[in-house]
């Protein structure tokens, strides 16, 4: 080989990889490689003349090679997918990093922080006392989530403007969509076959959190997009897959849009399976069909084989390559969720669990959006009753992210003085919660056991022995469902206290 031709190969591949990302680059690259020359056909090799040995001459550089050009153009016109030399490396493709969970964690907390800076702009002149309580949560949380999620809270103005609130708006759907993304890519990137597909959803999101992050941050980058943006950039240069749009600077997504990608994100995520065709996980679901009914049409009954036999069969779903947002089983378990025994989880069921509630808040956030908070106590007869029961007194909620929609409804459904929030993280000791449970303005305790880890349930303790009832939420934070639970396990003491 011609000791020009490795350094051009190393070039011309760097060129190529450039390409995938660069529409430009890429329709340019195509139409040179048209010109460039075929291989030649094989030439029959002359008769041997014999001649009288001369001295050899010195070294020269050799010509360029015809075959080898050749081999250029056929890799380049295929993508790419011809090896050009045996010495050629194999290239090493980055996969999901292990920070890719902090990535998921630190977007659902700014998020959060987001939202509530929406509801504080609201909350300022009405309730001065909510706000100071909200901002010392906040801070809590950014504090231990870390990275950049702090500043926001610190540069937030007082008073913002009208213009301000919007850009929080966009930045928290930005953020949520960006971990739905995220999310999928974990849950997926070794499996699908739609490789592209997924990265352009990532694309997309991390384009469009980038622009709503520059308004709301004061023309600030937002760190974890721009880190997530540089994996992005060497897995699509290291799998060679072309990311069509949303790549470069002059391509932006647009922010507003972020309803309509995280009901895209939820469909990609849903597409292996509702073709129809796979037979294993139709056999699975008739299987987990069989032993919910069985549940369902005696819940007095001890079912704890046949709740062996749908938590087991959970588990092979997920493990087999359903998404654990799929609908289908959403809606399988969603009717008994009031039912669900209390144990240690797999990791499968705990990701299926995440996702029901992600589905639960969504609805919540829409009835919040549609209907005026005041409202809520009027909804039903039991959220008056339990109103009534309530009304002045404080509640201990532990269990999952504390949402400011969801507190705020059950305060006002409740006419709470106060909801204590006690945010959950894995692993966390129950005696972390003494303090809140001690409380003399608390009346109760509500424990969401889907959230909770395993051991949550020894709070009972502590609830024994400050003398507060233990009511345990499984469906959700809707006002309705809430106030079901506080009548039928708590009426009766909260009447006498």
């Amino acid at each position: 080989m011609p000791s020009f031709l490795p350094d051009l190969i190393a070039l011309l591949q760097r060129v190529h990889e450039l390409s995938l990302t660069d529409a430009e680059l890429s329709a340019r690259l195509d139409a040179l490689t048209v010109h460039l020359p075929a291989a030649p056909p094989p030439v029959a090799p002359a008769p041997p003349v014999e001649t009288k040995p001369v001295a050899p001459p010195p070294p020269a550089e050799p010509a360029p090679d015809p075959v080898a050009i050749s081999k250029l153009a056929e890799h380049f016109r295929a993508g790419g997918a011809v090896a050009l030399t045996p010495e050629t490396p194999t290239v090493q493709l980055s996969r999901v990093p292990t920070e890719a969970t902090g990535w998921i964690k630190r977007l659902d907390g700014k998020d959060r922080l987001a939202t509530w800076l929406v509801r504080r702009a609201e909350l300022h002149d009405s309730d001065p006392a909510r706000v100071a309580s909200g901002d010392v949560d906040r801070r809590r949380e950014a504090v231990a989530l870390g990275g950049d999620i702090a500043r926001l809270l610190d540069d937030a103005p007082t008073e913002p403007s009208e213009d301000e609130i919007e850009a929080y708006r966009l930045y928290a759907g930005n953020c949520k969509a960006t971990a739905r993304a995220v999310d999928l890519l974990v849950r997926q990137l070794d499996t699908t076959d739609d490789e592209a597909g997924l990265l352009q959803l990532l694309a997309e999101s991390l384009s469009a959190l980038r622009y709503a992050a520059r308004t709301a941050l004061n023309g600030r980058e937002d760190a974890d997009q721009d880190t997530i943006f540089s994996w992005l950039k060497r897995r699509t240069s290291e799998a060679r897959v072309f990311v069509r749009r949303h790549m470069r600077l002059d391509d932006p997504a647009e922010p507003e849009a972020w309803p309509d990608r995280i009901r895209r994100i939820e469909a990609f995520a849903g597409e292996p399976e509702t073709s129809g065709e796979d037979e294993t996980h139709q056999r699975l679901f008739k299987r987990l069909r069989y032993h919910l009914k069985l549940i369902t049409r005696t819940p007095t009954v001890d079912h704890e084989h046949d709740w062996t036999k749908v938590l087991d069969t959970i588990t092979e779903l997920v493990q087999t390559g359903l998404p654990p947002s799929h609908a289908g089983l959403r809606d399988e378990l969603l009717p008994v969720l009031e039912i669900l025994p209390e144990r240690e989880f797999s990791t499968e069921i705990g990701w299926v669990l995440r996702e029901i509630d992600r589905f639960l808040e969504s609805r919540l956030d829409d009835d919040l959006d549609e209907d005026d908070e005041a409202d809520w106590p009027e909804r039903t007869g039991v959220v008056a009753e339990a109103a009534a029961l309530m009304h002045g007194r404080a509640a201990v909620l532990i269990g999952g992210t504390r949402r400011p929609h969801a507190a705020e409804a059950l305060e006002a459904a409740l006419g709470l003085s106060e909801l204590v929030w006690v945010t959950t993280r894995e692993h966390q000791s129950h005696t972390a919660f003494e303090g809140a449970i001690a409380r003399p303005d608390v009346a109760v305790v509500l424990l969401a056991i889907r959230w909770s880890s395993h051991g949550f349930g020894e709070v009972k303790a502590y609830c024994d022995l400050y003398d507060k009832p233990l009511v345990r939420l499984k469906a959700g934070y809707n006002p309705n469902q809430v106030a079901v639970h506080l009548i039928e396990q708590a009426s009766g003491r909260l009447r006498d206290a």
